[in-house]
């Protein structure tokens, strides 16, 4: 463990981490609302209802750890910033979507006479799988492309060698 690991809670990680998440939010309801946006809203109201608890619940876990794990709340940061210039060429958050789709589908297939219960899991399931593809994205991304303020202060630390 790291000393950056063993400060303690970090409130602004947390708050970036909420501030990021809600910057990237935008593409991935606008796409969502084309693809199920053709239904009436009150046969969709459960579904909805399971899109916004997911939102939710993501929220609430990124701001936990990204508040105990500091290095986790600088490259996932650094990625979501990247995904959400992305969002102008939303090809990520299109295979994102899709892959949270196939979760949809494969639970329709499970039950064709589903109720309200069923496709407040559903949306649930479907925002759960995208959003963890687009965290996983920002991960990558914020692995492989560090932020400016640290690659210069990498640099400098190089050259007084």
């Amino acid at each position: 463990m790291d000393n950056d690991s063993r400060r303690g809670w970090n409130a602004n990680a947390s708050w970036q981490w909420v501030l990021v998440f809600l910057i990237n939010l935008p593409m991935p309801l606008y796409l969502s609302w084309l693809f199920f946006g053709t239904q009436l809203i009150t046969q969709r109201v459960p579904f909805y209802t399971g899109v916004a608890l997911a939102c939710v619940t993501q929220i609430a876990i990124g701001f936990y750890f990204n508040g105990k794990d500091h290095k986790l709340a600088r490259i996932i940061t650094d990625g979501g910033l990247i995904l959400a210039i992305a969002q102008f060429l939303p090809i990520i958050q299109f295979i994102a979507g899709c892959m949270g789709v196939v979760v949809g589908s494969a639970m329709a297939r499970l039950d064709r006479d589903s109720g309200a219960g069923f496709r407040f899991l559903q949306g649930y399931a479907m925002t759960s799988a995208t959003g963890l593809c687009l965290m996983c994205s920002a991960l990558a991304m914020g692995s492989i492309f560090p932020d400016p303020i640290r690659r210069t202060s990498a640099v400098r630390t190089w050259k007084r060698r």
